[in-house]
């Protein structure tokens, strides 16, 4: 019986389509959305006001007397050929120019003196890839390769520890000091604390320093503060951390840890307190990690930060976990909490660095530069601080590898790589245990369960399935029919994460149904549902089906 197959998708689009998108080369300046490059180039140049009421992006010298703004940035095409560049040695990349310019302000009035003719600034080459999904680096052609990690978010652990079943929750940032809420007992009395980092402090410290006075941090957690039982964990902990009577009390002592042999000023320790957690310096959460958050703890906010509520609501939950057992843990293995970062993230975080470090020289020469002379935007910028680290990556980087040219085929999966290895990933293969190198009943659709390497890389080298394709957020997709009543309607196709998968009762592609009317011909079906969970099912109830065998 003929059957209706989904096509097999271009199998570079993994590699292609996010690079074209972080780079916008051939998008119109005024046109560009804020991803990217042009997305790192705003962060870096925040937005402040140069005229009464115009603000624009740009760099401010300490004393506020120069301004250097950002307009935006070219690529230029490449000047030679990809053929060129391997024969000659070379790196294939195009020219990377920022329009820049430069305002002198007058520091008694306040207001803009002079304002040079804007400037297109040469910061060095950015690699682009070519049609093969491939980079050219110094006449050697290489490929970056996927990593697969954990996704920033909450999460809520339950382990054994001497017998006795305790629960942890822990919130990982994008970037910036991971934070553990893990209870902890002494002569049979259990307290609460939390970790930053290798350091702790009460938790009830903590909610002090966000301001909460001790009947509040009760009705937070109880009904109010009277009803809250006497053997409670949190008026338990309260009763350990009687000396903390301020929020400054607390701030102080939180400071105190983290920094210890600093000195201890009241204002110094606040905004260390605050940097910390509370603001984008410091601290991105990433989109992936703020919707993981809020999916989990039933939010609706948008900061890419951590806010007072998402603490309280992880302390909620972790106890309605401990003092109720109502809630759920999560499997740190399932690929909804796992994300990709594509070449092209990759690629971000390196130039995220080069050009935080550009803004820091940027600045260095605002304070020491002659301001009674002319000034252009060249003076005041180096373009070897920003190419170096880019070529460094490309260059060294663990997960830039020399590409697999054996055969065609060798080279495609080369490029369709996914490895958990790198920075950011796992540390030491050794310490690498079964769980995270296991087969997952998530990675169907998504992750080839055969294809990986025997010895130490097991499971830990694998390699993208025919239909997976990676979403904004680098969590992994696969498409599925739809189905209604006991029909596949071909269609509807939709494209799953792992998460979402849970909710769907999921028929394998190979149930034999009629190639015209997509009716099912057996009345019950065996079938995957939440928890990776086979039970049989009558065809009505099907709501899915896989898109071919080669799924």
């Amino acid at each position: 019986m003929e059957r209706n197959y989904l096509e097999i998708p271009d199998l570079l689009n993994v590699q292609l389509e996010p690079y074209t998108k972080f780079l916008q080369k051939d998008v119109e300046p005024e046109k560009r959305t804020n991803i990217g490059l042009e997305e790192i180039l705003r962060k870096i140049f925040p937005v402040i006001e140069i005229f009464p009421g115009e603000k624009h992006h740009a760099i401010a010298s300490d004393d506020g007397s120069l301004l250097l703004e950002y307009i935006n940035y070219t690529i230029e095409d490449p000047v030679e050929t990809e053929r060129e560049c391997i024969e000659k040695g070379i790196s294939y990349g195009g020219r990377f120019k920022v329009k820049f310019r430069l305002y002198k302000r007058n520091k008694i009035t306040n207001k803009i003196q002079s304002v040079r003719e804007h400037q297109d600034v040469y910061l060095g080459y950015i690699p682009l890839m070519t049609e093969r999904g491939t980079f050219i680096i110094n006449g050697i052609e290489r490929a970056v390769v996927n990593q697969i990690q954990r996704s920033p978010g909450v999460y809520f652990k339950e382990e054994e520890i001497y017998g006795q079943t305790t629960y942890s929750a822990r919130i990982f940032p994008a970037r910036g000091l991971w934070m553990e809420f893990h209870p902890e007992s002494y002569h049979n009395e259990t307290y609460l604390y939390v970790y930053f980092g290798k350091k702790k402090v009460y938790v009830t410290t903590f909610l002090k320093a966000l301001g909460y006075s001790e009947e509040e941090i009760l009705s937070l957690f109880y009904t109010s503060s009277e009803k809250a039982p006497a053997e409670s964990i949190i008026r338990r902990t309260l009763s350990r951390d009687k000396d903390i009577k301020t929020p400054e009390d607390a701030i102080k002592r939180i400071y105190i840890e983290l920094r210890p042999g600093f000195p201890l000023e009241e204002r110094e320790a606040k905004n260390f307190f605050r940097r910390l957690f509370f603001t984008s310096e410091q601290y991105d959460l990433s989109p992936a990690g703020r919707m993981q958050i809020n999916k989990k703890l039933g939010l609706s906010l948008t900061e890419l930060h951590l806010t007072p509520d998402d603490i309280i609501k992880t302390i909620r939950y972790l106890l309605n976990l401990i003092e109720k057992n109502k809630g759920e843990t999560d499997d740190i293995d399932h690929l909804g909490n796992k994300r990709v970062r594509t070449s092209a993230e990759l690629v971000k975080e390196h130039v995220y660095e080069g050009l935080m470090r550009l803004a820091h020289f940027i600045k260095e020469r605002m304070a020491i530069i002659d301001k009674s002379q002319e000034i252009s935007p060249q003076d005041i910028l180096n373009s070897r601080i920003f190419s170096t680290v880019v070529e460094e990556f490309f260059a060294r980087n663990q997960l830039s590898q020399f590409l697999d040219q054996i055969n065609p085929l060798a080279e495609l999966t080369h490029k369709r790589r996914l490895t958990a290895v790198g920075e950011g990933g796992v540390k030491e293969r050794k310490r690498a245990g079964f769980e995270i190198r296991d087969v997952h009943y998530t990675h169907f659709g998504r992750i080839c369960p055969i294809e990986t390497p025997e010895g130490a890389n097991v499971g830990l080298i694998n390699s993208f399935t025919v239909y997976a394709t990676v979403d904004e957020m680098g969590f992994i997709r696969t498409p599925y029919y739809r189905v209604k009543n006991g029909r596949v309607l071909f269609d509807e196709v939709v494209y799953i994460s792992a998460d979402e998968e849970d909710n769907f009762v999921v028929a394998p592609p190979d149930v034999l149904y009629n190639s015209k009317t997509g009716q099912i011909i057996s009345e019950i079906i065996r079938v995957r549902s939440k928890g990776g969970e086979f039970t049989e099912t009558p065809r009505d109830e099907i709501q899915l089906i896989g898109v071919s065998p080669k799924q």
